[in-house]
């Protein structure tokens, strides 16, 4: 996600091309579209300074249509015992 906007890899100091995550979702531009936490993480995950443990991103883009939120299908993020 970092790479959509510069301002946004200079916030998290994150300048690479790759995503430091595996996303739940992508859109069918290959951007990701929902991001989770990964399992038994002590702490919530962030960008530019935002933490979340399970985060939806729409995006607007002229002549894209804007993905529907709300239909994600979350793994099971719990913590083995």
């Amino acid at each position: 996600m970092h790479r959509t906007h510069p301002i946004w890899q200079f916030i998290d100091r994150d300048f690479s091309i790759n995503n430091p995550f595996q996303a739940v979702a992508y859109n069918s531009h290959g951007l990701p579209v929902a991001i989770q936490s990964p399992p038994c993480s002590s702490s919530s995950t962030n960008f530019i300074g935002i933490y979340y443990n399970q985060m939806e991103v729409s995006y607007r883009c002229p002549g894209i249509v804007p993905n529907k939120t709300g239909n994600i299908v979350w793994p099971d993020n719990t913590c083995a015992e």
